[in-house]
């Protein structure tokens, strides 16, 4: 029976952040054209590869683009918890 191929990742892909923050959020062409950080794991381009490992920070503009539930999921993989409002 042949083996079907799977298709190769998104680049930026990942459990936490939404891979448009990570990487470009584009699929990676190929699996040839696949980087992985050795530290993360995550697959990026080549040109994204360079930027991550360049240590590139999530900008406000990033930041605010998220939706309320992607944020929940970062805060709860970096904090162990769901955060909790203030407001009353």
């Amino acid at each position: 029976m042949p083996t079907i191929p799977i298709r190769p990742p998104i680049c930026g892909q990942n459990d936490v952040l939404p891979a448009r923050l990570v990487g470009c959020g584009k699929e990676i062409e190929s699996w040839e054209a696949v980087y992985r950080c050795t530290h993360c794991d995550v697959p990026f381009h080549k040109d994204c590869a360079n930027t991550h490992f360049d240590g590139q920070a999530l900008t406000d503009e990033q930041i605010d683009s998220m939706s309320s539930e992607e944020i929940d999921k970062w805060y709860v993989a970096n904090f162990g918890s769901k955060k909790v409002s203030n407001e009353t």
